[in-house]
């Protein structure tokens, strides 16, 4: 627990000074030791990859302003003001008019005075005589009637206004292209609707399609999504040649663009394929990963061991994913002893062992390998290990046509109306091919939803340079040092949890090694049981207690401003931590976004930084798509080799779980151990590849370790590393979620934006019946909270947050209906979350070359140089 008094915070009142930045010689010639990949920060425990990811939207900002409708709410503010000055009239008038009652003896104007009084509660001053009192209020309503009239005139122009943009919108043959590629549906059976239905009526389902419309358009022009054309990423590097930033848009938004198979369309074809017992002789059988053989014993998870027949284990031992049934078939035949004749017998006991789920025995693609990410040319690898040439063509035939409505689509790219047939071409290739849908998992977000995908490479020259990095990284190393503890202190609480679990399974077996797969299922509470208490949690907590006391503000403050040189003492003290957790966690990759004009004002000086996200233990240049737009793929995964020479043990993940097949990792090297936990995995057998029925728990001193038959041990942390990473990634916060926090920066770069959060039900505004009413009361929320007008809303039932303009109707109403749906569907403690938008759309300076400003934010990866970690 920490020491209140101790860690007592200094809150800087005052602009932080900034030191002058080094001569770029001076600069290169500090870090010349370091590997060429790596650019040196001012704390020698920390470096930086010169390769920064520039994740940018395909849609210039702009476009989002088409929607906007200041007029409209400054009328709202207007109208809102009137109300308040008639109400504090009227109780004036009120005021005068009882004291007026109380004095005058007079019964009848008593009795007037008093039918005065209320017809002013309600409001109905024509059936009232003209009193003195009541001038002010008269004039006072007047206003306000004219000023009524014309805020609903407004709000229908404004509403109308809206409705052409989306209209036009919708007709752009580039943001038609967008939806072909994410959802072709949504083209044909609403926006295609909207353009054929009379603007003029505006029911409730043309609102609706507009709402779609408008749905695409923030996440086309705010969001920083790598993703196709509508958000394609580029490449920037630390430089010495360049003082803060320079760029250079290119002809053309893209330099390249290219189309991708999801992995689960491949499957589904091979699954036809394999449908053809006449090619299962070719297909390679193989253990599910969980069993294990032992002589002739099937070891299966928290059961009894499967007594196996002579011919069974005798075919099993052969069974590794490596061989041909039919090879086995041949090679058992040599070694029978005449138990068995024939292929055919081998080929029932496979069939067999496939029924009870020993054994998976069918045409398989690899979830990994050579290519990356074209899993149609290892399908095509695979079919031609089939030796009958003419079953062999007559297969590659199908492959062959599904390649070639897919290159169809390649070539219509840029041309929606090409796109559009060529993707329906597709889709119906697929099924006639599969017998399947083209499409699955409908709403489910990184579910690799269609048959193919597009990336692209954003045509740009960047450089970093010094000054940049120095406004960077001396807030940076502060908040990287509590990310090493965070990772060290995960490590160290998983490690006493995991060795509880082992001494659980050890009383309850009596054994001093535990068969792994055992285990995984023993453990996996601990990582992924968010109902359970998990050492996770408990290692938040103490996190952000040490935060809060270090940044602690004041209630009322809006703004808190730091340096790091006041910040430092105490980030030291109560962040201590000898190094990383596990040898993944020694990469943080932090999301940092430009605040400013253009590129001459970021030279000038007048720019500000803000802290997107800082994704903790993760290098997230591993992602597919990021590594397939990279010029030289190799050199990049030869980074991660130099950082981390020693063999990594990491596991395949279960394509159920992760079915996107450009978000799958891909930094895995020829040194590094696959560790197999699912049967939906295909290994690469060309790589080195452990099942977990092949690893045993057993203590060492006062670790677990997992061992291997032939003797190779791995530290139970290093064995669980993924998924500590992906935990913390997921779990890490600066701070705990309030109902208000200030805009936090340190010196100039805001690591934590202002927000808001409130219970739904908190929200009246929702049950206004009138759409005009509805905004004016959002508008007047928002300012009674000081909410800005650009923000960004997270709700429970969304993934990703959603922009919101105040001053739009179609997404002041978008914020009603995500409100509503959480006041109607959501859980009793869930709450909505606003966040400030940093920067604005008047802030963005990445261009293209026809001066179209987008928003963008810069992708790194940190590297902790401190990799040496104790087993505790």
């Amino acid at each position: 627990m920490i020491n209140e008094a101790k860690y007592s915070p200094l809150i800087q009142k005052t602009a932080p000074e900034m030191p002058q930045a080094p001569e770029a010689d001076i600069y290169e010639r500090r870090y010349q030791t370091l590997p060429t990949h790596l650019t040196g920060m001012v704390h020698d425990e920390w470096a930086l990859w010169r390769n920064v990811v520039v994740r940018g939207a395909g849609f210039p900002i702009a476009w989002i302003l088409e929607l906007a409708a200041s007029s409209c709410a400054e009328l709202a503010d207007r109208l809102r003001y009137l109300e308040v000055e008639v109400m504090q009239a009227s109780e004036m008038a009120s005021y005068h008019i009882r004291a007026r009652q109380i004095a005058t003896n007079d019964e009848q104007e008593q009795r007037m005075l008093s039918q005065v009084l209320k017809a002013l509660k309600k409001g109905r001053l024509e059936t009232i005589p003209k009193l003195v009192e009541l001038e002010h209020v008269r004039t006072l309503r007047k206003k306000l009637q004219v000023c009524q009239q014309e805020f609903a005139q407004a709000y229908e122009l404004a509403t109308q206004q809206n409705s052409h943009a989306l209209r036009q919108i919708a007709e752009d043959k580039q943001f038609r292209e967008a939806i072909i590629w994410q959802n072709r549906i949504a083209l044909h059976a609403s926006i295609a609707a909207l353009l054929r239905h009379d603007p003029a009526q505006r029911g409730a389902e043309q609102r609706r399609r507009e709402a779609l419309v408008a749905n695409y358009i923030q996440r086309y022009c705010t969001k920083n999504e790598s993703i196709g054309f509508f958000g394609p990423l580029g490449w920037a590097s630390f430089s010495s040649d360049v003082d803060t930033i320079a760029f250079q848009p290119g002809k053309a938004l893209l330099a390249s663009r290219d189309v991708y198979f999801e992995g689960w369309a491949i499957d589904s074809l091979a699954e036809v394929i394999a449908t053809d017992t006449s090619v299962l002789p070719y297909c390679k059988p193989r253990l599910l990963p969980h069993v294990l053989l032992e002589g002739a014993l099937l070891i299966v998870p928290f059961a009894r061991p499967v007594k196996l027949t002579s011919r069974q284990a005798l075919i099993l031992q052969y069974c590794n994913g490596k061989r041909a049934a039919k090879d086995i078939a041949r090679r058992v035949l040599e070694e029978s002893d005449g138990q068995i004749t024939n292929e055919a017998d081998v080929y029932t006991v496979l069939t067999h062992l496939r029924s009870m789920k020993r054994i998976t025995w069918t045409l398989e693609v690899p979830t990994e390998g050579t290519p990356r990410s074209h899993p149609e040319q290892r399908l095509r690898a695979v079919l031609a290990g089939i030796e009958d040439q003419q079953l062999r063509q007559e297969k590659l035939v199908l492959l062959d046509t599904l390649v070639q409505a897919r290159d169809v689509v390649r070539q219509a790219a840029g041309d929606a109306d090409t796109l559009d047939t060529a993707f329906g071409h597709l889709e119906e290739t697929f099924t006639a091919l599969t017998h399947k849908e083209s499409h699955r998992a409908s709403g489910r977000i990184y579910a690799g939803r269609t048959l193919v995908y597009e990336d692209c490479r954003r045509d740009i020259e960047m450089k970093l340079g010094p000054q940049f990095v120095q406004a960077l990284e001396q807030p940076l190393a502060l908040l990287l040092q509590s990310a090493r503890w965070f990772t060290y202190e995960t490590a160290t609480r998983y490690r006493k949890a995991f060795c509880q679990a082992f001494a659980d399974l050890k009383a309850e077996t009596g054994k001093d090694r535990i068969n792994f797969a055992n285990f995984w299922l023993w453990a996996q509470p601990l990582l992924f049981d968010e109902s359970a208490e998990r050492p996770i949690d408990g290692v938040i907590k103490d996190f952000q207690e040490r935060w809060l006391y270090i940044l602690a503000t004041l209630p009322y403050e809006r703004r808190a401003s730091y340096t790091s040189k006041e910040l430092r003492p105490f980030v030291q003290e109560v962040f201590t931590a000898p190094g990383p957790g596990w040898k993944d966690a020694c990469y943080h990759s932090p999301d940092i976004l430009v605040r400013a004009t253009s590129t001459d004002a970021i030279s000038q000086d007048d720019y500000e930084l803000i802290l997107g996200e800082l994704h903790i233990a993760t290098n997230t240049q591993q992602h597919q798509a990021f590594i397939e737009q990279y010029p030289d793929p190799d050199r990049l995964i030869s980074f991660v080799v130099s950082d981390i020479p020693e063999p990594r043990i990491v596991p395949i993940l279960s394509q159920q779980r992760f079915p996107a097949t450009r978000m799958r990792p891909a930094f895995n090297a020829a040194k590094d151990i696959r560790l197999v936990y699912s049967a939906d995995v295909v290994p690469d057998q060309s790589a080195q590849v452990l099942a977990i029925s092949e690893l045993e728990i057993t203590q060492q001193g006062e670790t677990l370790v997992a061992e291997t038959k032939d003797g190779q041990c791995f530290d139970i942390i290093e064995v669980f590393a993924e998924f500590l990473s992906r935990i913390v990634y997921k779990e890490f916060n600066l701070l705990p979620t309030g109902r208000y926090m200030p805009r936090m920066t340190v010196d100039r770069m805001v690591i934590m934006r202002e927000t808001w959060s409130f219970h739904p039900t908190e929200l009246s505004f929702t049950h206004e019946k009138d759409a005009g009413k509805r905004f004016m009361l959002v508008n007047s929320w928002a300012q009674a909270h000081h909410i800005p007008r650009f923000v960004f809303l997270k709700v429970a039932s969304e993934f990703k947050p959603t922009f919101i303009d105040m001053t739009s109707p179609v997404y002041v109403e978008a914020f009603v209906k995500l409100v509503r749906y959480n006041q109607e569907n959501g859980q009793e403690n869930d709450l909505l979350h606003l966040s400030e938008m940093l920067p604005e759309p008047d802030q963005t300076w990445l261009t293209d070359n026809k001066d179209h400003h987008y928003s963008c934010e810069l992708r790194m990866v940190a590297v902790d140089m401190i990799k040496n970690v104790v087993i505790r």
